[in-house]
């Protein structure tokens, strides 16, 4: 957290909510840049899941994408069949974020190929 934005609302809350190790005080969180702080993972991932759900997005889990329904008039994504425990469903939402690390989307949709 070199200036402070998202990343000093997640230390915060983290510090405030007790997933910082016993020692990280504000003072330490905020002047030590180049030191390890510890900190519990399990109350990370609460802390951004909370956040996720507060900027009101859908994160669906354990979900692939099967194929993009694109306008090629456009160039935008209309939904995305997915696939989950749940089965198959055509997902339309105004905006998808490709977080497969792999950026199967992207290619889905030849959004790579501009």
């Amino acid at each position: 957290m070199l200036v402070g934005g998202l990343m000093r609302e997640i230390v915060t809350t983290m510090h405030q909510r007790g997933f910082l190790g016993p020692h990280v005080t504000p003072d330490f969180y905020s002047k030590r840049f180049h030191c390890w702080t510890p900190f519990d993972a399990e109350g990370y991932k609460l802390v951004l899941d909370e956040l996720v759900q507060k900027a009101g997005v859908e994160v669906r889990f354990f979900t692939r994408a099967i194929d993009a329904d694109v306008d090629t008039q456009t160039r935008t994504v209309r939904g995305l069949i997915a696939h989950n425990i749940e089965g198959m469903k055509y997902l339309r939402a105004k905006t998808f974020v490709d977080a497969t690390g792999d950026a199967v989307l992207a290619r889905m949709t030849s959004a790579d190929a501009a």
